[in-house]
Protein backbone atom coordinates (compact mmCIF):
# COMPACT_ATOMS: atom_id res chain seq x y z
CA UNK A 1 0.00 0.00 0.00
CA UNK A 2 1.53 3.53 -1.30
CA UNK A 3 0.63 5.83 1.54
CA UNK A 4 3.16 9.14 0.59
CA UNK A 5 1.04 12.04 -0.38
CA UNK A 6 -1.14 11.46 2.84
CA UNK A 7 0.99 13.79 3.88
CA UNK A 8 2.82 16.03 6.69
CA UNK A 9 0.19 14.83 9.54
CA UNK A 10 -2.69 12.23 9.81
CA UNK A 11 -2.69 11.02 12.95
CA UNK A 12 -6.04 9.49 14.25
CA UNK A 13 -5.94 9.04 15.14
CA UNK A 14 -7.38 7.10 15.96
CA UNK A 15 -9.44 5.52 19.18
CA UNK A 16 -9.60 4.30 17.77
CA UNK A 17 -10.13 6.41 17.21
CA UNK A 18 -8.19 9.05 16.07
CA UNK A 19 -7.26 11.53 13.89
CA UNK A 20 -4.75 14.49 14.41
CA UNK A 21 -3.51 17.25 12.32
CA UNK A 22 -0.02 18.76 13.04
CA UNK A 23 -0.10 21.69 14.62
CA UNK A 24 2.70 24.40 13.85
CA UNK A 25 6.13 23.38 15.68
CA UNK A 26 6.15 25.16 19.34
CA UNK A 27 2.79 24.54 19.62
CA UNK A 28 1.33 22.42 22.12
CA UNK A 29 -1.45 20.05 21.25
CA UNK A 30 -5.29 20.74 21.76
CA UNK A 31 -7.68 18.05 20.67
CA UNK A 32 -11.63 17.38 21.24
CA UNK A 33 -12.71 14.45 21.86
CA UNK A 34 -15.58 12.45 23.85
CA UNK A 35 -14.60 10.96 27.19
CA UNK A 36 -15.90 7.50 28.17
CA UNK A 37 -18.40 9.18 30.40
CA UNK A 38 -19.95 10.80 27.44
CA UNK A 39 -19.21 14.40 28.00
CA UNK A 40 -17.70 16.38 24.75
CA UNK A 41 -14.16 18.04 25.78
CA UNK A 42 -11.11 20.07 24.66
CA UNK A 43 -7.82 19.21 25.62
CA UNK A 44 -4.97 21.08 26.32
CA UNK A 45 -2.06 19.02 26.52
CA UNK A 46 0.19 22.01 27.26
CA UNK A 47 -1.92 23.48 29.85
CA UNK A 48 -2.77 19.90 31.32
CA UNK A 49 -6.53 21.25 31.28
CA UNK A 50 -9.82 19.56 29.91
CA UNK A 51 -12.52 21.89 29.82
CA UNK A 52 -16.14 20.31 29.51
CA UNK A 53 -18.00 21.51 26.40
CA UNK A 54 -21.43 19.02 26.78
CA UNK A 55 -22.40 16.19 27.18
CA UNK A 56 -23.28 13.75 24.24
CA UNK A 57 -26.58 11.07 24.13
CA UNK A 58 -24.53 9.33 21.52
CA UNK A 59 -20.99 7.05 21.15
CA UNK A 60 -19.05 8.59 18.39
CA UNK A 61 -15.72 6.19 17.66
CA UNK A 62 -13.59 8.00 14.74
CA UNK A 63 -13.64 11.94 14.52
CA UNK A 64 -11.81 14.46 12.53
CA UNK A 65 -11.96 18.47 11.64
CA UNK A 66 -12.03 19.18 7.56
CA UNK A 67 -9.56 21.35 6.50
CA UNK A 68 -8.85 24.25 8.97
CA UNK A 69 -12.20 24.73 9.82
CA UNK A 70 -12.49 23.66 13.64
CA UNK A 71 -15.93 24.80 14.60
CA UNK A 72 -17.52 21.32 13.48
CA UNK A 73 -16.12 17.75 14.09
CA UNK A 74 -16.95 15.10 12.21
CA UNK A 75 -17.66 12.07 13.76
CA UNK A 76 -19.38 8.17 13.35
CA UNK A 77 -22.05 6.69 15.27
CA UNK A 78 -20.48 4.12 16.49
CA UNK A 79 -24.02 1.62 16.07
CA UNK A 80 -24.93 3.10 13.52
CA UNK A 81 -22.58 4.06 11.41
CA UNK A 82 -24.18 7.64 10.08
CA UNK A 83 -22.05 10.75 10.13
CA UNK A 84 -22.76 13.60 12.00
CA UNK A 85 -21.00 16.89 12.62
CA UNK A 86 -20.30 18.12 16.56
CA UNK A 87 -20.49 21.72 17.22
CA UNK A 88 -17.44 22.63 19.43
CA UNK A 89 -18.69 25.35 20.99
CA UNK A 90 -22.25 23.87 22.05
CA UNK A 91 -21.34 19.95 21.61
CA UNK A 92 -24.57 20.34 19.35
CA UNK A 93 -24.84 17.38 17.02
CA UNK A 94 -26.00 17.29 13.48
CA UNK A 95 -27.24 13.89 11.33
CA UNK A 96 -25.41 14.18 7.94
CA UNK A 97 -25.98 10.74 6.57
CA UNK A 98 -25.61 7.23 6.44
CA UNK A 99 -21.98 6.06 5.85
CA UNK A 100 -23.59 2.60 4.03
CA UNK A 101 -20.56 1.14 6.43
CA UNK A 102 -21.66 -2.33 7.63
CA UNK A 103 -20.17 -5.25 10.20
CA UNK A 104 -16.90 -3.28 9.75
CA UNK A 105 -14.76 -1.87 13.16
CA UNK A 106 -13.67 2.01 12.12
CA UNK A 107 -10.63 2.80 13.36
CA UNK A 108 -9.29 5.92 12.23
CA UNK A 109 -10.42 9.03 10.16
CA UNK A 110 -8.77 12.29 8.39
CA UNK A 111 -9.09 15.01 6.40
CA UNK A 112 -7.54 14.96 2.61
CA UNK A 113 -8.09 18.66 1.53
CA UNK A 114 -6.26 17.96 -2.27
CA UNK A 115 -8.82 15.66 -3.21
CA UNK A 116 -11.80 17.04 -0.53
CA UNK A 117 -12.53 14.26 1.43
CA UNK A 118 -12.53 12.56 4.47
CA UNK A 119 -10.17 9.42 4.71
CA UNK A 120 -11.93 6.65 6.46
CA UNK A 121 -10.05 3.29 7.78
CA UNK A 122 -11.63 0.73 8.92
CA UNK A 123 -10.59 -3.24 10.35
CA UNK A 124 -13.12 -6.35 9.03
CA UNK A 125 -14.49 -8.00 11.89
CA UNK A 126 -12.08 -10.70 12.17
CA UNK A 127 -8.96 -7.76 12.05
CA UNK A 128 -6.95 -9.32 9.38
CA UNK A 129 -7.62 -6.55 7.79
CA UNK A 130 -9.08 -3.64 6.64
CA UNK A 131 -10.06 -0.86 3.91
CA UNK A 132 -9.87 2.80 3.52
CA UNK A 133 -12.89 4.69 1.81
CA UNK A 134 -13.63 8.32 0.82
CA UNK A 135 -16.65 9.81 2.79
CA UNK A 136 -18.48 12.80 1.52
CA UNK A 137 -18.73 14.91 4.15
CA UNK A 138 -22.17 16.96 2.74
CA UNK A 139 -23.58 13.31 2.85
CA UNK A 140 -21.84 10.29 4.46
CA UNK A 141 -21.77 8.40 1.40
CA UNK A 142 -18.64 6.36 1.68
CA UNK A 143 -16.38 5.42 -1.94
CA UNK A 144 -13.91 2.22 -1.20
CA UNK A 145 -10.47 3.02 -2.13
CA UNK A 146 -8.23 0.66 -0.92
CA UNK A 147 -7.47 -1.82 1.96
CA UNK A 148 -4.62 -2.96 4.29
CA UNK A 149 -3.19 -6.05 5.99
CA UNK A 150 -3.44 -5.63 10.03
CA UNK A 151 -5.60 -4.81 12.63
CA UNK A 152 -4.62 -1.71 12.33
CA UNK A 153 -5.90 1.35 14.94
CA UNK A 154 -5.06 5.35 14.68
CA UNK A 155 -2.59 7.30 12.22
CA UNK A 156 0.51 9.75 12.90
CA UNK A 157 2.74 11.42 10.51
CA UNK A 158 5.72 12.20 11.44
CA UNK A 159 7.94 15.16 9.91
CA UNK A 160 8.93 13.20 6.97
CA UNK A 161 5.64 11.70 6.30
CA UNK A 162 5.98 8.95 7.60
CA UNK A 163 3.06 7.29 8.30
CA UNK A 164 2.43 5.03 12.07
CA UNK A 165 -0.18 2.85 13.39
CA UNK A 166 -0.98 0.29 15.70
CA UNK A 167 -1.52 -3.52 15.17
CA UNK A 168 -4.15 -3.69 17.94
CA UNK A 169 -3.82 -7.45 17.26
CA UNK A 170 -0.46 -8.68 17.45
CA UNK A 171 0.30 -5.44 19.95
CA UNK A 172 3.02 -3.72 17.38
CA UNK A 173 3.76 -0.36 15.91
CA UNK A 174 3.41 -0.13 11.97
CA UNK A 175 4.26 1.91 9.80
CA UNK A 176 2.27 1.71 6.96
CA UNK A 177 3.69 1.22 3.39
CA UNK A 178 6.75 -0.13 5.35
CA UNK A 179 5.35 -2.79 7.35
CA UNK A 180 6.04 -3.87 11.32
CA UNK A 181 8.48 -1.69 13.69
CA UNK A 182 8.28 -3.70 16.51
CA UNK A 183 5.91 -5.10 19.03
CA UNK A 184 5.32 -2.44 21.60
CA UNK A 185 6.28 -4.44 24.85
CA UNK A 186 2.56 -4.47 26.62
CA UNK A 187 -0.56 -6.30 25.54
CA UNK A 188 -2.89 -3.04 24.32
CA UNK A 189 -6.41 -2.69 24.69
CA UNK A 190 -8.64 0.64 23.86
CA UNK A 191 -6.53 3.04 21.85
CA UNK A 192 -7.51 6.84 23.03
CA UNK A 193 -4.80 8.86 21.05
CA UNK A 194 -1.71 8.23 18.80
CA UNK A 195 -0.17 11.77 18.10
CA UNK A 196 3.43 13.42 17.61
CA UNK A 197 4.48 16.34 19.56
CA UNK A 198 5.28 18.93 17.07
CA UNK A 199 7.78 20.49 19.14
CA UNK A 200 10.05 16.93 19.92
CA UNK A 201 8.66 14.66 17.21
CA UNK A 202 7.96 11.86 19.85
CA UNK A 203 5.37 9.44 19.32
CA UNK A 204 2.77 9.50 21.98
CA UNK A 205 0.37 7.12 22.45
CA UNK A 206 -3.01 7.01 25.34
CA UNK A 207 -4.12 3.44 25.32
CA UNK A 208 -5.57 0.83 27.80
CA UNK A 209 -2.37 -1.75 29.17
CA UNK A 210 -4.89 -5.49 29.92
CA UNK A 211 -1.54 -6.32 31.77
CA UNK A 212 -1.82 -3.81 34.58
CA UNK A 213 -5.87 -2.78 34.00
CA UNK A 214 -4.54 0.74 33.54
CA UNK A 215 -4.87 3.49 31.37
CA UNK A 216 -1.68 4.96 30.21
CA UNK A 217 0.17 7.12 27.87
CA UNK A 218 3.45 5.84 26.20
CA UNK A 219 6.17 7.57 24.31
CA UNK A 220 7.08 5.34 21.70
CA UNK A 221 10.08 4.51 19.65
CA UNK A 222 9.43 4.99 15.74
CA UNK A 223 12.64 2.91 15.41
CA UNK A 224 11.85 0.06 17.66
CA UNK A 225 8.07 0.05 18.52
CA UNK A 226 8.86 -0.22 22.00
CA UNK A 227 6.55 2.05 24.48
CA UNK A 228 7.78 3.77 27.30
CA UNK A 229 5.50 4.97 30.06
CA UNK A 230 5.16 8.66 30.28
CA UNK A 231 2.32 8.73 33.68
CA UNK A 232 -1.07 6.69 33.93
CA UNK A 233 -3.57 9.07 32.18
CA UNK A 234 -7.16 9.69 33.96
CA UNK A 235 -9.57 9.61 30.67
CA UNK A 236 -10.01 7.01 27.82
CA UNK A 237 -10.97 9.16 24.47
CA UNK A 238 -13.43 8.16 21.05
CA UNK A 239 -13.93 10.73 18.26
CA UNK A 240 -9.74 12.59 19.27
CA UNK A 241 -9.27 14.90 17.04
CA UNK A 242 -5.88 16.79 17.61
CA UNK A 243 -6.74 20.66 15.94
CA UNK A 244 -4.02 23.31 14.39
CA UNK A 245 -4.48 25.92 16.73
CA UNK A 246 -1.40 28.10 15.47
CA UNK A 247 -1.58 28.08 11.64
CA UNK A 248 -4.27 29.85 9.46
CA UNK A 249 -3.58 27.80 6.41
CA UNK A 250 -4.12 23.49 6.77
CA UNK A 251 -0.69 21.97 5.29
CA UNK A 252 -1.51 18.68 5.95
CA UNK A 253 -2.22 16.08 3.06
CA UNK A 254 0.37 18.85 0.73
CA UNK A 255 0.25 15.80 -1.91
CA UNK A 256 -3.28 14.46 -1.67
CA UNK A 257 -3.78 10.58 -0.91
CA UNK A 258 -2.34 7.69 -3.34
CA UNK A 259 -2.89 3.94 -2.31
Amino acid sequence: MHTRALVRSLCLGLGAALSFFQPDAGADPVAYAQQADGVYVRIDFGAGTTDTIGPLTQYFFVGAFAGDDFSKEYVIEYSSGDLYSIDTTTAETTLIGPTGIGDETLAAMQWDPVNNYMLLMTDYSSCDGGVFYALDITTGAAQLIGSHAGCLVGFAFDANDNAFSIDVAADTLVELGTGTIGPLGFDVALISALFFDPATWELYLIAADVDTASNDMDVVDTTTGQATLVAPWPDQYSAFALVNPGSDTDTVFANGFEL
